[in-house]
Formats: structure tokens, sequence, C-alpha cells
């Protein structure tokens, strides 16, 4: 069965006005600083952070959710509130999906976006 797609190219063009140099900025602003906030997610969850994991999910999210990655952003809100009601239980398993997710994003955007608009 082959992956459900988490990029909504449609949504995000709409959002920007059907500005494709924009969306380019956007993505490549993604590829940049994803890796770095899945890196803090993942940091919080190892140290049992509870109020790093609710701001590192939380800013995520918000990355997540301008690509339509809604799947994903599901995950990191309930990452979020996990850290917001002072929690980490089950979060690494949380983690490791969102951090597949992302990965499958990022292939999207870079195959979906960055690639056809060079």
């Amino acid at each position: 069965m082959a992956a459900q797609r988490l990029l909504d190219l449609d949504g995000v063009r709409e959002r920007l006005d059907n500005e494709d140099e924009l969306v380019a900025e956007l993505a490549r602003h993604f590829i940049e600083r994803a890796p770095g906030q899945l890196a803090a997610v993942e940091a919080a969850v190892e140290r049992a952070d509870a109020k790093a994991l609710e701001f590192a999910a939380h800013s995520f999210k918000s990355t997540l959710a301008i690509f339509g990655a809604f799947p994903a952003v599901a995950i990191a809100q309930a990452l979020e509130d996990l850290g917001h009601a002072g929690k980490v239980d089950g979060a690494a398993v949380k983690f490791t999906d969102l951090a597949t997710l992302a990965r499958q994003l990022e292939r999207e955007i870079v195959s979906t976006i960055l690639e056809q608009m060079r």
C-alpha cells in the first residue's frame, strides 16, 4: 500500500496567492529548518523535558501545517499536549511516527516543489 501524500501543494499555492517563487522559498526554508526543529523535539523526548517538548512540538506543528501535512500536525499536537500536561509517557513512539512523516514530507517537497521549479 502506497503512503498517503502529505503535501497539499494546491493549498500552499492558494495560501500564497499562487506565487511560485514564494512557494519555492517556503520549501527551501522547510528543508533548511525542519531538521533542527525535529531534532529539538527529539532532544526534549530524550531528556524527558515536558516543557521543552511542548515548545518544540508547537513550533514544528506550525511548520508542518503550512504544507497541509495534517497527519503530522496531529502527532505534533499530541506531543505538544503531552508536554503541556507535564508528561512524556508515550512521546518516544509518537516522535518516531512524527519523524517518519517529516521525512516523507521533506521528500515530497523536494520532488514536487524544488525539483520542478528549477
